[in-house]
């Protein structure tokens, strides 16, 4: 572990965003740290602001996450791994927008 990630500092890099015809959406992205390293076995909190509903998964050995079946909304994306400062992010997701 680097001497930044000992410190719990890390970044989030959403890979796309995309919503679909049926207005369900997918979120992925790939976690690594400021110096370039993946984090792997994250747990990734996906949490709809406006119903509280959660989802959750972790990353993959190549530091990737993905949700399926988004519904348009306000989403909180948290991050959580012993050893690192948590990570929160907020994302909006919108019926018929595509965003990579």
């Amino acid at each position: 572990m680097t001497l930044l990630s000992k410190l719990g500092i890390w970044t989030i890099a959403p890979v796309g965003i995309a919503v679909s015809q049926d207005t369900h959406g997918k979120l992925q992205g790939v976690v690594s740290d400021l110096l370039g390293a993946i984090v792997a076995g994250a747990n990734v909190t996906l949490q709809n602001d406006e119903t509280n509903v959660q989802a959750q998964t972790k990353t993959s050995p190549t530091g990737q996450y993905i949700f399926d079946f988004v519904q348009p909304g306000k989403y909180t994306v948290k991050l959580e791994l012993i050893g690192f400062k948590a990570f929160v992010q907020k994302k909006h997701f919108r019926a018929g927008a595509r965003k990579r």
